[in-house]
């Protein structure tokens, strides 16, 4: 017997406030998508939501749970599942999966398990303790970090103050990547759960398990791998850390499979690998480059998230292709080639390395972004002087010529980056040149650090103190979540070129 004048449930009035705002829907139509078989509404119920009379506080769905629902209506405990993983820091979402009971004191209707933890405060001080569990999540399944739930009772307390709301998530983002590797993949909210604040830290679980600690802090230790067990996180043990090898070991077979079966339905011959950080094609036919512009424009479909109708969008390639050299960088030596890019000059740089090649990493600065890159290291390696760099600059073929010109207008003006102001810095300075401590994992100090290497003077640097320091500056922040560190890094790496391998008589 079917269920008549049944009520919605808040998830349910969400996708109904969402299908009203897009105008497209009359209330007849989103009646439909909601009764079923064994369950009956009313259709009047559509138009109080619609006025507000009836569950007024819930949020509208997000465009992204809406086509979720939209795809799979007709199968309630599917649409109920892909409305929580579009979103699952929705309140409607929130209140279903932390089954959020109203009432007198409103309670959260489930204890701690393998995907939930409850706080009643929030402090940064703790910061340790929370990196512990969200790590811990992101090696299980994923899960929630709840602020403003009593750990015991379950009553939904509330935040008692707006530390949490206030709290940078780049801050949080640092912290954990100081501490993790790979990156864990984390977004936090606050939302309102009848009436009371309550903060949210949403986990996914790692693409790439395990996420291993990478540095101490008390109460993590590096090296370890935390994992989250019913109602409490730890080191992980023996069997599950097998389970997760063993299921990364099968994705990656399966990938392998998957690409090998679509070589083979398209051809050896006429398959080409993409690689989207520099935008370089290659196949058995040659190599060409999708202009830098393009780049950021090109969105590939999550695995699972495919559909005809909302993939993502094609990209269509239109305009004159010209055969270009150098744009594909590798550096051939001892152990084969390496890929040139703006990460591996510096390193090259930094590691005083004594490349095989240095004149392809001075052509490769034709296609690199930056303009302030290591070169005077790979000329001096090359044992050529100004002109002869300009002249391998002006032969190499590039799709980017405003780089091109950039380098080809340092060398003729001998520019160097700008010196930081020795009086603003002084104390950093003087730490640097005392040989005191920096704690390069911390971003602040770090960037005091690279400011005080740029003040330097050739006769003040000792290369046996700078480069370790440059270097450790190098493997915890360049290309990480703080660009400004990248770029003091490569600001860093460059003073030091000038000062130390620019011809004196051009100083």
């Amino acid at each position: 017997m079917a269920k008549r004048n049944a009520k919605l449930d808040d998830w349910e009035v969400s996708l109904v406030k969402a299908m009203l705002a897009t105008g497209k829907y009359r209330k007849q139509e989103i009646h439909s998508y909601f009764s079923r078989q064994g369950r009956t509404i009313n259709q009047a119920r559509i138009s109080q939501i619609a006025s507000g009379v009836i569950q007024g506080d819930v949020p509208a769905a997000t465009d992204a749970q809406l086509s979720a629902f939209l795809a799979n209506y007709d199968d309630p405990a599917v649409a109920r599942r892909k409305f929580l993983e579009e979103d699952p820091l929705h309140p409607s979402a929130a209140k279903m999966i932390l089954h959020a009971q109203d009432g007198t004191t409103p309670t959260i209707g489930i204890e701690e398990n393998d995907w939930t933890e409850f706080k009643e405060t929030f402090g940064w001080n703790s910061r340790a303790a929370y990196a512990r569990t969200i790590a811990a999540f992101a090696n299980n399944r994923g899960g929630y970090l709840v602020f403003g739930v009593h750990d015991e009772s379950k009553h939904i307390v509330g935040l008692s103050s707006d530390s949490f709301k206030r709290m940078d998530p780049a801050v949080i983002s640092q912290y954990l990547n100081q501490h993790f590797a790979p990156a864990i993949r984390w977004q936090m909210e606050t939302v309102d759960i009848f009436g009371k604040s309550v903060g949210l830290i949403y986990v996914w679980q790692a693409e790439n398990r395990p996420v291993i600690c990478t540095q101490n802090h008390d109460p993590l230790k590096s090296a370890d791998i935390y994992y989250r067990y019913v109602g409490y996180s730890s080191r992980i043990n023996t069997a599950e850390l097998l389970t997760i090898l063993s299921e990364r070991d099968d994705k990656i077979e399966r990938k392998w499979m998957e690409t090998m079966r679509h070589i083979r339905h398209i051809g050896i011959d006429n398959t080409a690998v993409l690689d989207t950080s520099n935008g370089v094609v290659k196949g058995p036919g040659g190599s060409f480059v999708i202009d830098e512009a393009l780049l950021p424009k090109l969105k590939f479909i999550r695995e699972g998230h495919f559909s005809e109708d909302s993939g993502a969008p094609a990209l269509k390639l239109v305009g004159e292709v010209e055969p270009i050299r150098g744009a594909v960088g590798t550096e051939t030596g001892p152990m084969g080639q390496v890929p040139l890019s703006d990460r591996e000059l510096i390193a090259a740089f930094i590691e005083q390395r004594e490349v095989h090649n240095p004149k392809a990493y001075i052509r490769q600065l034709c296609h690199v972004q930056p303009k302030w890159m290591p070169l005077y290291y790979y000329m001096s390696s090359a044992k050529i002087g100004p002109e002869e760099a300009i002249a391998i600059l002006e032969e190499e073929p590039t799709s980017y010529p405003a780089r091109k010109t950039a380098q080809i207008d340092r060398l003729r003006a001998g520019q160097c980056p700008v010196k930081p102001s020795t009086h603003v810095h002084r104390k950093a300075r003087e730490r640097l040149l005392n040989k005191e401590s920096f704690d390069t994992s911390d971003p602040h100090d770090a960037k005091k650090l690279l400011v005080a290497i740029q003040t330097l003077s050739r006769d003040e640097i000792d290369q046996t103190h700078i480069f370790p320091l440059l270097r450790e500056c190098f493997d915890k922040h360049y290309g990480g979540e703080n660009s400004g560190l990248t770029g003091d890094i490569r600001h860093a790496a460059t003073q030091l070129d000038c000062e130390l391998w620019k011809p004196r008589e051009e100083s």
